[in-house]
């Protein structure tokens, strides 16, 4: 399993039907939230109320410093701005750094809650469970997400841990990190972004 498909789409489903949202709900939400992954190419959408263009959201085009800003930041690396805490072993803090349930990403949750857009309570689902799986990061290429001094992989996002931070049985190491959370234990990390994401939900659907 990893925080791809199998959370972001399956997870999301299986916790919006036990916390009340019919199956047709669920699978609009659901559908909404693994979107981000999925879409790689912008479509044109004729409306009653004009023309607009899709964006692009999938997290690639490293070499594209307005991914960085476009993408990469508002869907995948959501900042946890001036309540980053800093658990680094050079005591630094970055505005950028993403952080676990942080303040700033429950606020974009219950704004998306509150407007009771499914497509778009999909969509910040996405970015929120994101906050658990890429945390201690940054949607940026900078130093900051240097894992390995001679790698010639870019330092954007957890590109040089690979797909470690989104791997639901990993146990992998950031030489970054100061303490215990330098042995980062994806399970424990998975199971706390989901149950979060039922709380919020339950509590939408007013369940106790």
């Amino acid at each position: 399993m990893t925080m791809n498909s199998e959370f972001h789409y399956y997870t999301i489903y299986y916790l919006a039907l036990e916390s009340g949202f019919t199956d047709d709900d669920a699978r609009i939400v659901a559908y909404s939230s693994q979107y981000l992954d999925n879409a790689i190419v912008s479509y044109q959408i004729d409306t009653d109320r004009g023309v607009y263009d899709t964006l692009i959201t999938h997290h690639f085009g490293f070499w594209d410093r307005n991914q960085e800003w476009e993408v990469w930041i508002p869907f995948h690396f959501f900042p946890a701005g001036e309540t980053a805490r800093s658990n680094r072993r050079d005591g630094t803090t970055n505005r950028l750094n993403v952080v676990a349930n942080s303040a700033a990403s429950r606020t974009m949750l219950v704004d998306a809650l509150n407007s009771r857009n499914l497509y778009r309570v999909g969509i910040a689902l996405h970015t929120y469970a994101d906050t658990w799986a890429h945390q201690n990061f940054t949607g940026r290429n900078e130093e900051w997400n240097r894992l390995e001094p001679t790698s010639p992989i870019p330092p954007i996002g957890h590109a040089q841990a690979r797909r470690d931070p989104d791997q639901l049985d990993a146990v992998w190491s950031d030489a970054r990190i100061s303490g215990d959370d330098a042995e980062a234990e994806n399970r424990s990390r998975f199971f706390g972004a989901a149950g979060r994401v039922y709380r919020y939900l339950a509590t939408y659907n007013r369940r106790s």
